[in-house]
């Protein structure tokens, strides 16, 4: 469970980097995109590796249209696997993230991020995997942020 809350510490790392370098925001803002764009696919690819159920998948991209909470799913995925390659890259996806709620003066993500976070961390007591349903809702996710970029 350590593990999990240093993963989250990402987002408010940076959060704090923002704050810092409110000057170059505005013109990395592409580049904090891309970087989520690729941490979450990268994510997709390896719980694919690990464990693949066309079910759960399909749940989960039901689910992600319309919970669009990255860190629920995150809380889910290090429930079931916790390995640090994911744990580091949920880290990694914390860093533009929080950033990027600075950016748009937006803490009130930041707080839902937690409880969302918290309430898919719950999913340790369930005696079943949940993998594909994380990579599920991460492909939702990704796809809205994929159209943000090119919108």
């Amino acid at each position: 469970m350590i593990v999990n809350a240093l993963s989250f510490l990402g987002s408010i790392i940076g959060y704090f980097i923002g704050r810092f370098t409110e000057e170059e925001l505005k013109p990395g803002r592409i580049y904090f995109e891309i970087i989520k764009i690729i941490v979450l696919a990268l994510l997709t690819v390896f719980i694919f590796l690990k464990n693949f159920n066309l079910i759960l998948l399909i749940i989960g991209l039901i689910l992600g249209f319309i919970l669009r909470y990255e860190y629920f799913y995150f809380g889910v995925l290090l429930t079931q696997n916790l390995n640090f390659l994911n744990a580091g890259l949920v880290f990694l996806y914390g860093l533009p993230y929080g950033t990027l709620a600075f950016h748009k003066k937006n803490l009130k993500t930041l707080f839902y991020s937690v409880v969302f976070f918290v309430i898919g961390s719950l999913a340790v007591f369930l005696d079943y995997s949940l993998m594909s349903f994380a990579a599920g809702g991460m492909i939702s996710i990704l796809s809205f942020n994929i159209k943000k970029i090119f919108h």
